[in-house]
């Protein structure tokens, strides 16, 4: 007789699950927005040195995403083998966002680059190592479809959550403390790392005792899992278009703060009201585009809207005039629409770890570690690129650009990220979503 599995977890045992992630991508959004710029401007790090030791740090950090889920998947601490990484993580994720963002003063370009470098790498492998197991351990807590869809959808607004205060607090710290732009991002720092410790803790608390090793667990073969995961023809076509889709929406976050200063010359309160803006609406979307792939194909909302939003940053940023707020805010909120449907290749990566044989409980970590790691590839492709671009158009930090250099950055923001945007919808339209997840035998 074929039964789903009964509901383990009570509300609060859920919602505590998801808020670990409040801290996560707080520091997470700082940084993809800030930490550039602010090596940059506030360091006076050269644009490509920059760039480098950020994608070299990423790129560490890919390699030992999918490492990162298979130890999780294996090893264990007196019983537990998710939350002991989750609690050491936090504590590292903390020290490191503190040293990223503020660092001692440096002479010489080679420590500067040598400081960024080693600094975001510890930051880096401290976001592995809460991360990757955070987001393994909800495949432990329950096998219960429902109520597995619950803990991502808890986890999905703590990261909401996240994004906002990870955005919105440097304009604060502008708007309210009148801190230039390097200080409010050091300020945001420290507030960030309190709710680091504030929700990690209330995570630890709430999943106490429900950390516990599937009793069929398989041997602990490193490459097992990922080399599985990888030979997966539909999880081929799905990291494919998530991994370029990546690379314009880094591209995009790097650039973001250049383009708004130097290319439409907009004061920093707007700039920040700006992003705050999009990832506002981008939050709100999100659950929106959840419902509605309810009765609507996966593939073709993801299609349809990253298309849409490839179309309109190749458009509409080369022509938006000068030191006019108005018709970025609007691009802003047009954005956040399209590309809250990116959440949806996250419900379809869980869909595939579900459906395939090998994704039982003790295999979670290497799917979503080689997920991960694609991702940050992606990521630092476009940082490495992003820095040398910037060196190659002649930027020259903290002073008012060329007409060429301002031009140049429309360019870069416009179509140098809407056709990666456009070649990720269409590399959506060969995957194959599947049929019913099969049910577990009583």
């Amino acid at each position: 007789m074929s039964m789903g599995p009964h509901k383990l977890l009570t509300r609060p045992q859920r919602m505590g699950y998801g808020m670990a992630e409040f801290g996560i991508t707080g520091s997470e959004v700082l940084v993809r927005i800030g930490l550039l710029i602010f090596y940059t401007n506030a360091v006076g790090l050269r644009p490509d040195l920059a760039g480098y030791a950020i994608a070299l740090s990423v790129f560490w950090d890919a390699i030992t995403d999918p490492i990162m889920g298979k130890i999780s998947d294996h090893l264990s601490f007196k019983g537990q083998r998710r939350r002991p990484f989750i609690a050491l993580g936090s504590l590292l994720l903390c020290i490191s966002l503190l040293a990223l963002f503020n660092p001692p003063k440096i002479e010489g370009q080679a420590g500067k680059f040598l400081y960024l470098l080693l600094s975001y790498m510890f930051f880096n492998t401290s976001m592995t190592v809460i991360a990757v197991p955070h987001s393994a351990f909800a495949g432990d807590l329950t096998q219960n479809k429902e109520e597995r869809t619950e803990l991502f959808g808890w986890r999905l607004f703590f990261a909401n959550a996240g994004l906002i205060l990870g955005s919105v607090i440097p304009g604060i710290a502008i708007a309210v403390f009148a801190l230039e732009s390097s200080k409010a991002d050091q300020f945001a720092s420290f507030i960030i790392v309190g709710t680091i410790i504030i929700s990690s803790t209330a995570s630890l608390i709430a999943t106490k005792g429900k950390d516990k090793p599937p009793a069929q667990a398989k041997s602990p073969r490193l490459l097992g899992g990922i080399f599985h995961s990888i030979q997966q023809r539909n999880f081929q076509k799905l990291i494919l278009a998530y991994f370029v889709a990546n690379i314009g929406l880094s591209l995009n976050s790097a650039l973001a703060l250049y383009y708004y200063k130097y290319a439409l010359e907009l004061p920093e309160s707007q700039t920040r009201l700006i992003i705050a803006v999009f990832i506002l609406v981008f939050s709100i979307c999100i659950p929106l585009w959840i419902v509605k792939s309810k009765t609507t194909s996966k593939r073709i909302l993801i299609f349809c809207n990253i298309l849409g939003l490839g179309v309109m940053t190749c458009v509409a940023y080369p022509l938006f005039p000068p030191t006019n707020s108005k018709w970025p805010l609007i691009a802003a909120i047009l954005g956040g629409i399209f590309i809250a449907v990116v959440v949806l290749l996250d419900v379809a990566l869980a869909d595939e770890v579900d459906r395939d044989v090998a994704g039982e409980r003790g295999a979670f970590g290497a799917y979503f570690g080689v997920w991960k790691m694609a991702g940050k590839v992606a990521r630092a492709c476009a940082l490495a690129a992003s820095g040398k671009l910037l060196h190659w158009i002649q930027f020259v930090p903290n002073t008012p650009q060329t007409e060429h250099t301002s031009q140049m950055l429309r360019y870069l923001f416009g179509p140098g990220v809407g056709v990666f945007l456009i070649l990720a919808a269409f590399m959506m339209l060969p995957y194959k979503e599947k049929g019913p997840i099969r049910k577990c035998e009583a």
